[in-house]
């Protein structure tokens, strides 16, 4: 008994391993996708089901549903293929609970689970169990695709693997209308080395619905991107190529996880969580004409704050712009499609010193509009004075224009904070906000310098020297 519950835990394997055919025909990709299907059963079900029988079914399923872009076959121990189905069985209150899973091969990551539930049928598990797992598995299939890069900006071509070679109402193996993640593939150094396989970061492409939303296409079809970076897809070098995998099953929501880097410690250098920080989330949605690229809508925008954690949570839905701000001016941003992935972890560097320096500008600016102002309106209360004839009147309104704060001031604070800022960014290894610290202490010097340079005061000062000549008051 003992030996039975264990052999029914185990996995149960049927492979996949695909016929041979040619690569390309035209400019559609019909190779077709290797597939393994992994079958799965917790002990108290083993005992009530013919497991065998069922993990036969599955597999019969998926080669009616999916061939000719797949062929089942009963070989996975050479782990050739490029994707495979779990399936787990279990018993749920007198009914049989079927979660599948599409783990693919080429960018190693493992779709959410689709789970559906059936009937418990006495004498006729194998065919309640294998319909309900193919339906689970077409739904958790996630096509793959090339990336032609070039042509219109902001937009690439994607070539669907294996989707010439179905029927055009299997929209499985099919992209139309929907999201993907994109891919940089290098192949490994010699032949049984590995590829190295790198997400493009941030970066999603969305198909439109082909033909104008009439049947399915199997050939090239165009793409928008959304992404951070102006050029994503920039030329590969060598063998390296840009592949894609679509979005889907979505998970329910994805959890973003905003982490400050560099954070100064006692044991040096860590990460921290952005507690608190605000971010501005702005839906991202096509534009009216076109259709062919997304753009922010502010009229949707709203800020949200950060948990002590540095964690937000979004519901699967339409992709949206994330920014972080400091000081009126956005330090950093990305987009986000909720629900392609369960974690998101947004790393950035810790801004903190340079977020300290900018409210040391904020009040030097401040304070230089008032002085500015205020030396104005006595300056000219001082000219006033003088065309009237009161020299006294006008040297008491040049004294206090005179003893306003001056730009010598204002600069000695600005670059004992600019110094002190851009070494302790230096020192966390934040050598951007070092330099932008820089940038922007040269900019309000600058303003400094225009502002305050004292000619008016001057000019004031001559004047009254002039009149007390003409007036015979000069002292001895």
């Amino acid at each position: 008994m003992a030996a039975s519950r264990s052999a029914a835990a185990c996995a149960a394997i049927c492979g996949a391993v695909l016929f041979c055919g040619p690569a390309v025909a035209g400019d559609a990709d019909v190779t077709p996708y290797r597939v393994a299907v992994a079958v799965t059963a917790t002990p108290e079900l083993g005992e009530t089901v013919a497991f065998d029988a069922i993990r036969s079914r599955v597999g019969d399923g998926l080669r009616r549903a999916f061939a000719p872009a797949i062929e089942i076959t009963a070989d996975v121990a050479a782990e050739n293929y490029d994707k495979r189905f779990d399936v787990a069985l279990s018993a749920v209150a007198g009914k049989f609970r079927i979660a599948v899973t599409e783990y693919d091969a080429t960018f190693a990551v493992t779709s959410a689970p689709v789970t559906v539930t059936a009937p418990s049928a006495r004498g006729n598990h194998g065919r309640v169990i294998t319909d309900a797992a193919v339906a689970a598995a077409a739904a958790a299939f996630r096509p793959v695709a090339s990336i032609r890069p070039g042509g219109e900006r902001g937009r690439v071509t994607l070539v669907p693997r294996a989707a010439r070679l179905v029927p055009t109402d299997r929209r499985a193996v099919r992209l139309d209308g929907r999201f993907l993640t994109a891919f940089l593939v290098s192949p490994g150094r010699h032949p049984e080395a590995a590829a190295d396989v790198r997400r493009v970061p941030s970066t999603y492409l969305a198909v439109e619905s082909a033909r104008g939303g009439e049947g399915f296409a199997d050939g090239p079809v165009g793409a928008s991107v959304i992404s951070p970076f102006r050029n994503p897809f920039a030329r590969s070098r060598g063998r390296s190529r840009f592949a894609a995998l679509a979005v889907g099953p979505v998970h329910a929501e994805t959890e973003l996880s905003v982490v400050m880097s560099g954070t100064p410690s006692v044991f040096g250098p860590t990460d921290s969580p952005a507690a608190g920080r605000a971010v501005l989330v702005t839906p991202l949605v096509r534009d009216g004409e076109e259709q062919t690229r997304f753009l922010p809508r502010p009229a949707e925008a709203r800020d949200v704050i950060l948990d002590r954690d540095g964690r937000m949570t979004f519901p699967a839905g339409r992709p949206v712009l994330l920014e972080i701000r400091a000081a009126g001016r956005t330090v950093a941003s990305r987009p986000l499609l909720p629900g392609a992935v369960a974690t998101v972890v947004w790393r950035l560097p810790d801004d903190r010193y340079e977020r300290d320096f900018r409210l040391v500008v904020e009040e030097i600016e401040s304070s230089l509009i008032e002085t500015v102002a205020a030396r104005s309106v006595f300056v000219r209360r001082g000219n006033v004075a003088l065309d009237r004839g009161d020299i006294d009147d006008a040297e008491r309104w040049a004294e206090k224009a005179a003893g306003l704060p001056g730009a010598g001031v204002f600069l000695r604070r600005l670059d004992a904070s600019a110094a002190a800022n851009a070494a302790a960014a230096g020192e966390a290894g934040n050598a951007r906000a070092t330099a932008r610290i820089e940038r922007e202490r040269r900019r309000v010097t600058g303003t400094i310098k225009r502002f305050l340079a004292g000619t008016a005061i001057d000019t004031l000062r001559e004047r009254i020297e002039t009149n007390r000549d003409l007036a015979g008051l000069v002292p001895e």
